[in-house]
């Protein structure tokens, strides 16, 4: 299983089968989905505290935080 949602300045969370590319972009039917619910959110904000604590290759440095 893979992750496909991101957090947006805690107030919004995007998720769906969306591949983050270019060719997902331009090719493929893709969904994404855009959430606003607060308890969604925190569930979403759950699962990456959680993914964060199991990661343990790499650099963490700028996960939660880059210039888009």
């Amino acid at each position: 299983m893979h992750h496909k949602f991101a957090i947006l300045d805690g107030q919004t969370a995007i998720t769906g089968s969306y591949r983050w590319t270019i060719e997902s972009d331009e090719e493929n039917f893709e969904i994404l989905v855009i959430l606003h619910d607060t308890e969604v959110l925190e569930a979403y904000r759950r699962e990456v505290e959680l993914l964060w604590e199991q990661a343990s290759v790499g650099s963490r440095s700028g996960a939660f935080h880059c210039s888009v």
